[in-house]
């Protein structure tokens, strides 16, 4: 299983006012990444998953189903 999250700076940090970091988490290790590229690449994956993700109270049924299936 591998995690992510991204955050950006709320207050900037002089020159680099536009800092995003992306934080990538597995069983063994985690990564920062700070490249604008890559940090760009997160971003977008993280995009598409949310428009593709259920609705909360949707998934929440959907795995209430999943776990009362027999």
């Amino acid at each position: 299983m591998v995690t992510s999250s991204l955050a950006r700076s709320p207050r900037g940090y002089g020159t680099h006012a536009d800092l995003s970091v992306v934080h990538v988490e597995s069983l063994t290790s985690a990564l920062h990444v700070e490249e604008r590229g890559d940090v760009a690449r997160h971003q977008e994956a993280a995009q598409q998953l949310r428009a593709v993700a259920l609705p909360t109270d949707e998934s929440r049924a959907m795995i209430t189903e999943i776990r009362y299936e027999k």
